[in-house]
């Protein structure tokens, strides 16, 4: 089962909001924002 995405996550759309999450942070150029929005994110999924 090494590889597979479940195998890291329970559910992989949480990778994606994640990575969402990075790209609209970045693309709106509040990268410091995601020193907050990082560890929320995480407690909340």
């Amino acid at each position: 089962m090494q590889g597979k995405p479940f195998a890291y996550v329970r559910n992989p759309i949480y990778v994606v909001l994640f990575c969402f999450l990075l790209a609209i942070a970045i693309a709106y150029g509040h990268v410091t924002g995601l020193i907050f929005a990082v560890p929320v994110y995480a407690i909340g999924t």
